[in-house]
């Protein structure tokens, strides 16, 4: 009897993995359906106990399975099979309108509605939608309801970002930086930007003898206010040299050429801020939008992910597609999470950078529609 040698022990063993390995996707896939088919039929008899509820009871009801279990409708209380045990089905009775509904727990986990932890920044997305500057926002910003708009409107979204002439917190100090610092490849992009009389007073400053006057101080302030208002764009050398807030580097990677005028003189003055970190004040923040405006928005775009307003031709043209957005819209979701989820995942293609990506643990659970 011949030898088994070690190298036929493990091509012996790989082959076996590799079939164990192979067979495991088509095991999960049965073992979903078949948790998938009990969900449903959990459901039936959950939608049957709370509709016998109405029918005896003639009042509004919400509560779990595990309620109509205790109060006789259900033998036992129903949980559904693919998660943990303790994840009830959620149960909604509206005696007036006579409306049973039943949820299951995954597809109130796996709901793609927004809220404000769906965005990284949701003021930042907020005053986006104020503006309107770039195609998708005005197309989002065009559907949304009156009342919102009007909220949007009254909205103060940044505070004043120009100067007065306390903003420069020392201006003795500033004006020796400007004389000794001027041809720093930090300070000269900014010294070149400068008039000659304001040059001209930079150089003949003496904290002792010659210190500044009210009036040159106001004539300097109102000429940096202007080259805020103008949007300089400033190298990258000089803005890669400094260290600027979350704000400003996200503003950075919009671009220039992507900014509207306020938020170009927003930039600039928290670039300033950050190339004179202790002279100027820091003064350039926006503001948090009420509760009322917040809850109104996601509601109006919660709602306007279940309309399909954003599976449209004029919609997609203005965004890249990401493969999965791709892959949903050609399975044609037809069940309302889905269509939902669709349109979440086309409007976090629109803003890849700020809404949080989705993660769609259950989108082949085929629910039922029992309200």
């Amino acid at each position: 009897m011949k030898k088994i040698s070690i190298y036929r022990i493990i091509s012996i063993l790989a082959f076996i993995a590799l079939v164990f390995i192979l067979a495991l996707p088509n095991f999960f896939d049965i073992n979903k359906k078949q948790e998938t088919e009990q969900c449903i039929k959990n459901m039936r008899v959950v939608y049957g106990a709370a509709e016998e509820f109405l029918k005896t009871e003639h009042k509004d009801f919400s509560g779990t399975s595990s309620d109509l279990e205790r109060m006789g409708y259900l033998t036992k209380s129903y949980e559904c099979p693919s998660e943990a045990p303790g994840d009830k089905y959620q149960v909604k009775v509206i005696a007036d309108s006579n409306e049973v509904i039943v949820r299951c727990i995954n597809e109130m986990n796996s709901s793609p509605d927004l809220s404000a932890n769906s965005f990284e920044d949701f003021t930042y997305f907020i005053n986006i939608l104020k503006f309107h500057q770039k195609p998708v926002s005005e197309y989002i910003y065009d559907r949304l309801n009156v009342d919102v708009k009007q909220m949007l409107e009254e909205h103060e979204a940044y505070s004043n970002s120009l100067f007065d002439t306390r903003t420069v917190l020392d201006w003795d100090k500033f004006m020796e930086n400007l004389n000794t610092r001027r041809n720093d490849p930090l300070l000269k992009e900014f010294w070149d930007l400068l008039s000659l009389e304001f040059k001209e007073i930079v150089s003949n400053f003496n904290r002792v003898n010659n210190p500044l006057t009210i009036e040159q101080k106001q004539l300097m302030t109102n000429e940096i206010n202007s080259m805020l208002i103008a949007g300089h764009d400033f190298s990258e050398g000089v803005i890669k040299s400094v260290s600027l807030n979350k704000e400003a580097r996200t503003l950075n990677k919009k671009g220039y050429d992507e900014m509207n005028q306020l938020e170009k003189q927003r930039f600039n003055r928290m670039l300033l801020e950050a190339i004179f970190p202790y002279e100027f004040m820091v003064g350039s923040k926006y503001y948090y939008p009420s509760d009322d405006l917040k809850e109104a928005l996601l509601e109006n775009l919660n709602k306007m992910l279940a309309d399909n307003a954003f599976n449209t031709k004029d919609f997609i043209n203005m965004i890249k597609l990401s493969g999965k957005t791709v892959k949903k819209l050609e399975e044609q979701p037809s069940s309302k999470i889905q269509i939902a989820l669709t349109n979440r995942l086309l409007l976090q293609d629109a803003y890849p950078g700020l809404l949080v990506k989705y993660i769609d643990q259950y989108s082949d659970h085929v629910l039922p529609k029992v309200n």
